[in-house]
């Protein structure tokens, strides 16, 4: 099956999720060369050079500091330079690190090389590879992390048995050799695969889905010249790089950034140091070599299931709840590893410590995204991860338990408690928002957007309000004021109205949208002029963003209709909860009239609402209806004096913001629930029958016929 954006077909299958395989095989060379593969090349090194587990250990020790200290500074320039280019670049350094570290001869040179890989490792994996699938995913986000970071459990399950059989049919050098290929082989997939924002392609976040659940902000969505092209001297508010929302200064006074950098610090200590050295370890307590190998990728592929099936369960429960438990099992997994004799609790602890490790890192990234943002998350994240520098006292910890005791015990016994503290912390985590409440206008807002003419003749070319956003006693505010163009709706406010319906669905002091115009006229449609620049380019409508936004809203929408509600001022009100005019508000749907076809899904929703003859007439004939049979066929509910229509809307707003949200979220879902899928497949038919009209020539007739008259 395809799906249809404008006049361009595409296929079902959502390109975020080529990023995802893309990030999912950076995470798998990345961790794997520069953890898990320790492993089986461990013993060779030691035997080969006289070096002990100690000082091999501390190796990616340094590694994992210098590589997350080039982390933050990947996190800063991601959005600047590209994924691609980080992930490109990377991976040859980190190739030509590996092939050199197998082959050194003394201690400070294998320091020194693992340190490189480790900087490389940071340029394709860690942030950018998670970045990569951040800006793809949002309501999916969990399942989309979840199959990336799987990669690294992947790795440990695949990459040390593969590197032992290598080193055992071709020797240390050879198997370094094809290992190093490998590496290399991810940045050219990458430079040819990653794309930066789905919305850079004419794509959203997930595919189209509805866009925004509890906790996220996109703000407007980007503008690019081949997925909306503005007229020339079109501005936005909007830039297509993120702007920085969570300063360094911002950050060190967040508690909730300390709490979690340090539980998830303490949790990858533990990960760490137990995995690290668990094949040894097997090995220590009687296994061979192989069966040893195998048993240490028994518990890293139990990871890898974890790292997805944990990223999922976040798609549905609270991130926050789910890191905890995490936490709490993975210390009853490592408990397991007490009874050394026992075959069962050997399975229980592959199997509950493995499953928990790869919710570790699966989660670290969700939860930043969750609660700080989506276009904030390379900014936060890059600081987030200085906390794991603490985990290198893993690797120091299970080498100096093992050499001073002659087992791993005596860390084990550290790394439960650590889970304690973790599981401890992550729980007294704040339910928060990531945005105030005064980013609303500041966000929402759009510059005088149209021609240079247009701006030239209202004397000015600083920046006009036409979309204002409020927030006020959980009642968001989204006033149309365009006056001097009867609240013609531009690309630059459709995308303001469709970023406010987005945040307002994820932020958890919204209740309520209410919607309107100014106090003599609702909208007068879309903005003819905009429009003949879209046609021209052949690119989507830009009414698109909005109706995604209006349709799948899942709170519920109020609108106030005083004066005129031409085309989509009308065909929004489908998709209203609760809609009030005023007594002179009329209503036209000139479609046809205009050589174009029905949008907003009114063709499916209209009959459904008057019935097929009344809604024929609205649409086929396209004549102006008044606020009296609007509300006959039932798409107003009442109507009031002009003087009291938008006080009586706030208030019946106000009444329905009161009640609790889970239950009105709930309720409109459940009205919805026979409709969502119609309406979405409409919405892309109409979409594509509109876009094909707006280039014939009746419609070219019909706006060449109003530019004459205007």
């Amino acid at each position: 099956m395809i799906s249809v954006a404008g006049n361009k077909i595409r296929p079902r299958i959502f390109y975020g999720w080529y990023i995802v395989m893309i990030a999912f095989m950076a995470n798998f060379m990345s961790v794997g060369t520069g953890f898990y593969l320790m492993n089986a090349f461990m013993e060779p090194l030691c035997e080969a050079h006289g070096w002990t587990r100690t000082e091999i250990s501390l190796a990616p020790g340094y590694g994992v500091v210098c590589g997350l200290l080039a982390q933050m500074v990947f996190g800063t320039i991601v959005n600047r330079v590209g994924v691609r280019v980080l992930m490109l670049l990377g991976s040859i350094v980190s190739g030509l690190a590996f092939f050199m570290l197998i082959r050194s001869e003394t201690l400070g040179r294998f320091y020194v090389y693992f340190i490189v890989l480790f900087v490389g490792n940071a340029a394709y994996g860690g942030i950018v590879a998670s970045t990569a699938v951040n800006n793809w995913f949002i309501l999916k986000r969990g399942r989309a992390m979840g199959l990336a970071t799987s990669g690294i459990s992947f790795s440990g399950a695949i990459l040390p048995p593969v590197a032992m059989a290598l080193i055992l049919w071709l020797g240390t050098g050879q198997a370094s050799l094809f290992i190093s290929f490998l590496i290399m082989l991810v940045g050219p997939a990458a430079w040819v695969v990653v794309k930066d924002w789905p919305e850079d392609q004419g794509l959203r976040p997930d595919g189209g889905d509805p866009p925004i659940l509890e906790g996220e902000t996109t703000g407007l969505p980007r503008v690019k010249s081949h997925s909306i092209l503005p007229s020339p001297g079109a501005s936005f508010i909007s830039s297509r790089k993120p702007k920085m929302q969570w300063p360094i200064k911002r950050l060190v006074r967040d508690g909730t950034f300390w709490k979690l950098g340090t539980a998830y610090a303490l949790l990858t200590v533990c990960a760490v140091g137990v995995m690290s050295q668990l094949k040894p370890r097997f090995a220590d307590i009687g296994f061979s070599d192989m069966t040893a190998m195998w048993l240490m990728a028994a518990t890293a592929f139990a990871g890898a299931l974890g790292k997805y099936i944990w990223g999922v369960i976040c798609d549905y429960f609270d991130t926050r709840h789910v890191a905890s438990l995490i936490a709490v099992l993975n210390g009853i997994g490592l408990f397991f590893a007490f009874f050394q004799g026992s075959l069962f609790t050997l399975f229980l602890f592959v199997v509950v410590f493995g499953f928990t490790m790869g919710g570790i890192m699966s989660t670290y990234p969700i939860i930043i995204a969750d609660i700080f943002g989506r276009e904030a998350f390379p900014f936060v994240v890059r600081f987030a991860s200085l906390f794991l520098i603490l985990q290198m006292a893993g690797y120091f910890i299970a080498g100096q338990s093992f050499d001073r005791t002659g087992s791993y015990n005596l860390a084990y016994t550290a790394f439960l408690a650590f889970d304690v503290v973790a599981a401890v912390l992550i729980g007294s985590v704040p339910r928060k928002r990531h945005k105030n409440v005064d980013t609303w206008v500041q966000r929402a807002q759009v510059v005088n957007y149209g021609t240079n003419r247009e701006q030239n003749n209202m004397g000015t070319d600083h920046p006009t309000p036409y979309v204002q956003v409020e927030l006020n006693e959980k009642v968001l505010s989204i006033v149309i004021n365009r006056p001097e163009k009867r609240n013609a709706i531009t690309a630059a406010m459709y995308a303001a109205m469709a970023g406010a319906l987005e945040q307002a669905d994820g932020d958890d002091a919204v209740h309520v949208t209410l919607i309107r115009g100014s106090h003599t006229c609702f909208t007068a449609g879309n903005d003819l002029a905009d429009f003949r620049a879209f046609k021209a380019s052949g690119k989507p409508t830009p009414l698109n963003p909005l109706l995604q936004a209006i349709s799948l809203a899942r709170k519920p929408i109020v609108a106030a209709v005083a004066g005129p509600a031409v085309g989509i001022g009308t065909t929004m009100l489908l998709h209203c909860d609760l809609v009030y005019a005023g007594e002179k508000a009329t209503f036209r749907l000139p479609f046809v009239n205009l050589g174009l076809c029905p949008e907003g899904a009114s063709s499916l929703l209209l009959p459904w609402l008057a019935g097929h003859q009344q809604a024929a007439e609205l649409l086929m004939l396209g004549e102006p209806f008044s606020a009296e049979r609007a509300r006959s066929i039932g798409l107003v509910n009442r109507i009031l004096p002009e003087e009291a229509l938008f006080g009586y809307a706030h208030d019946q707003a106000k009444k329905v913001a009161s009640k609790s949200l889970t239950s009105l979220c709930l309720t409109k879902k459940l009205l919805k629930q026979g409709t969502a899928g119609l309406v979405r497949e409409t919405l892309r038919r109409e979409q594509r029958y509109f876009t094909q009209r707006l280039g014939s020539s009746d419609a070219r007739k019909a706006f060449n016929a109003f530019f004459q008259k205007r």
